[in-house]
């Protein structure tokens, strides 16, 4: 994900104020995807994720335990409008 912010809060400590109020805006919002998955001990989940691909996207499910995926579909989360 690259945000497109002139100041770079992870480089540059805090110190302009000006900065503060400005919202960050994310590129490629279509690369966001909503899973719906079972986590190991069985409960059901429902999550967002942003990836490259539908395919990368299963494949960070999978690396991280996450099991019988019910679906992956393609949109944009609330807390990015």
């Amino acid at each position: 994900m690259v945000l497109k912010n002139k100041h770079n809060w992870f480089i540059y400590p805090d110190t302009d104020e000006s900065d503060k109020d400005k919202k960050m805006v994310f590129e490629k919002e279509e690369n966001w995807y909503e899973i719906s998955a079972h986590m190991d001990n069985g409960t059901p989940i429902t999550f967002w994720l942003w990836g490259e691909s539908e395919s990368d996207i299963k494949n960070k499910v999978l690396t991280k335990g996450y099991k019988d995926i019910k679906w992956i579909r393609q949109g944009t989360p609330s807390f990015i409008k």
